[in-house]
């Protein structure tokens, strides 16, 4: 089984709980300017959400990044629970267990184009000041475990996270988490599914 099928069959698995949350999709709004300046961008995964950020960006301790991803244009950064995302084609004992607690990951993936392009309709970029580029970009490092092993697969990069996912802490809930850390209006409570958490961008993101 590819591991397209198997990414079909988890959002499958997940669709239902979206439609009893009553998170409906809408799509960012057009930017009326291309956004200046520092900017991070949310893409919607239907179930999961991610931050990606300009390569050019990554300072400090997220620097080491852009040589990981040479030649990328933007790094992705996503949340999620280790055993669940590393599931093997098949494991759906897994798959059926994924909501339940354990320990996290930070999985890291290198675009050559800007999210807005390679996920149309999905990616809301988001102004950011240079304090709240400095405070995402400590948040982003402070979720990954400190000397974490590293592990390439499938074009990504996986890294053992600083805290497990939980249902209280989820892969929308770290997203929303890093957004709030970074100064924008965003509150992580409640934020479980995908929808909460897009509800309170629309406002505030735009489709470059």
């Amino acid at each position: 089984m590819t591991i397209a099928a198997v990414t079909r069959r988890r959002k499958v698995m997940t669709l239902g709980l979206a439609l009893l949350a009553g998170c409906a999709r809408q799509p960012p709004l057009p930017c009326a300017a291309r956004p200046v300046g520092p900017i991070a961008w949310v893409v919607d995964q239907g179930w999961h959400t991610e931050i990606a950020l300009r390569a050019a960006d990554l300072t400090g301790p997220l620097a080491r990044f852009r040589t990981i991803f040479a030649g990328a244009e933007t790094v992705v950064f996503g949340f999620g629970k280790r055993s669940y995302v590393l599931a093997e084609a098949g494991a759906f004992a897994e798959l059926l267990l994924g909501p339940l607690p354990g320990p996290g990951v930070v999985q890291l993936r290198g675009l050559r184009a800007p999210p807005a392009e390679a996920w149309p309709g999905r990616a809301a970029a988001l102004p950011l000041t240079t304090a709240g580029l400095v405070a995402l970009s400590g948040f982003i490092r402070d979720s990954i475990a400190p000397q974490a092993e590293e592990l390439a697969l499938h074009g990504s990069l996986f890294l053992a996270a600083s805290r497990d996912y939980t249902l209280a802490f989820t892969c929308n809930t770290w997203t929303a988490a890093g957004l709030q850390r970074a100064g924008l209006p965003v509150d992580p409570a409640g934020v479980v599914l995908a929808g909460a958490l897009l509800a309170q961008l629309r406002p505030l993101g735009c489709a470059a």
